[in-house]
């Protein structure tokens, strides 16, 4: 059964499937975590399942443009190299500004300018709080330089503060290929017992292509064999995210995808080898990855606090 915000039962089900992409996952992650949560320990192998599912954070500026100055770049997306504040700048398109609660003034153009992961990890780590407009006049001033026009620099108008997003690009996907007990892994998670599922470009690669591998195979798996788990759960069944050929699938395209590797942006544990990189901004599903028993939990409860949001 399933109860939605106003506590009418829903059911019952056969099984529950979930489904999210990498982006963007800050949002729709944190309402999972707290829907799994509160069925622990029910779930508790599903979230572990979760738990090397793994994003990296990234320093972002979404600023407004001038279009005579913006008309002049002839690119909607640039990845750069080498240039620590700035890893990738994307043109919006225009009817996306509103959707996303962009005020444009008339005559602007709107881009959402993305920092490497390690540099973001450095602001970050320079002190408890760290000046927003600073950062974001240093991201766009490396977009400036790095396009020809340093004249964006003083031109520019932030839309929003410049933030440190979280789940800017997925780091990690499943491993396929046999795990060291000889078993294959499957692009999605599956927990017959309990009769949850979850699939999603965190498994599959991420992007669209990935998405549908996933949920293809998840439903291929409901099919043939309901009664099977499929719980991707020890280090061996993940890997980072290969940018170039992801497991002969073709190529990661996306702005996202070029912020790829170990660095997850975030003052974190060294990975052990034998536990391998896991998502600590999840501490239900470190702890439960580190074998321990959760019988209840409640991963943002601080946070509603901090948004004077007890509910």
């Amino acid at each position: 059964y399933l109860k939605d915000s106003g506590e009418k039962r829903h059911g019952p089900y056969d099984a529950v499937l979930f489904a999210y992409d990498a982006n963007p996952r800050a949002a729709r992650k944190a309402s999972f975590k707290q829907l799994l949560e509160s069925t622990l320990p029910v779930s508790s192998n599903m979230i572990q399942s979760l738990s090397r599912a793994v994003s990296t954070s990234a320093m972002t500026a979404i600023v407004a443009v001038p279009k005579q100055q913006s008309s002049k770049i002839p690119f909607d997306c640039i990845r750069l190299e080498g240039v620590p504040a700035i890893r990738f700048a994307t043109r919006n398109r225009p009817g996306d500004a509103l959707h996303r609660g962009m005020r444009l003034k008339a005559g602007e153009e709107a881009w959402t300018l993305v920092a490497t992961p390690e540099w973001s990890q450095k602001v970050r780590s320079a002190g408890k709080k760290w000046d927003k407009k600073a950062v974001g006049n240093d991201i766009v001033a490396a977009f400036a330089e790095s396009v020809g026009m340093p004249a964006l620099s003083t031109s520019y108008r932030a839309v929003v503060p410049t933030f440190h997003w979280q789940g800017a690009s997925s780091l990690t996907q499943t491993n396929t290929a046999s795990t060291s007990s000889g078993e294959n892994v499957l692009p999605f998670s599956y927990d017959a017992d309990v009769g949850l599922g979850f699939c999603g470009d965190i498994f599959g690669g991420q992007g669209v292509e990935g998405a549908l591998r996933s949920a293809v195979e998840l439903a291929q798996h409901l099919q043939s064999s309901p009664h099977i788990s499929s719980l991707p759960s020890t280090a061996d069944a993940w890997m980072l995210r290969d940018p170039v050929n992801t497991q002969g699938h073709g190529q990661d395209n996306h702005d996202t995808h070029c912020l790829f590797g170990s660095c997850t942006g975030r003052d974190e544990p060294e990975p052990e080898p034998k536990i391998g990189l896991l998502d600590h901004t999840w501490p239900t599903a470190v702890d439960l990855a580190n074998g321990k028993a959760v019988q209840s939990a409640d991963s943002l409860a601080k946070y509603r606090k901090r948004n004077g949001n007890s509910g």
